[in-house]
C-alpha cells in the first residue's frame, strides 16, 4: 500500500504544515436545535466532507490535531408568523 501524499496547509499556529487525508469510515451526524431571540427554531447539522491529520501538531492532551472540512445544513423547525413571507404587518 502506497503512503498517502501530504497536503500543504496552514496549521493552527499559523505555520505551513503537511497534512494527511484520513478517510471517513462512518459519520453519525447529530442535529442541534437552536432557538433564536426572534422566536425562530433552527435545526443545524455539520456534515463532514473530509478530514486531514496535521503532521507534527498535538493538542494539550497529546492527541493528534485534525482539520475537518464540512457542510453546514440548516433547516427551520419553526418561524413566527410575523416573519413568514406574505404576512401583512397591518
Amino acid at each position: 500500500m502506497t503512503p498517502p501524499e501530504p497536503t500543504n496547509i496552514i496549521g493552527p499556529d499559523g505555520t505551513p504544515r503537511k497534512a494527511y487525508d484520513v478517510p471517513i469510515l462512518e459519520s453519525n451526524e447529530k442535529v442541534s436545535e437552536v432557538k433564536l431571540e426572534d422566536g425562530t427554531i433552527l435545526y443545524v447539522k455539520a456534515s463532514p466532507i473530509s478530514v486531514l491529520r496535521i503532521d507534527g501538531v498535538w493538542d494539550a492532551h497529546n492527541n493528534p490535531m485534525y482539520s475537518v472540512q464540512s457542510n453546514t445544513v440548516i433547516g427551520v423547525k419553526h418561524a413566527p408568523t410575523q416573519l413568514k413571507r406574505g404576512h401583512d404587518d397591518g
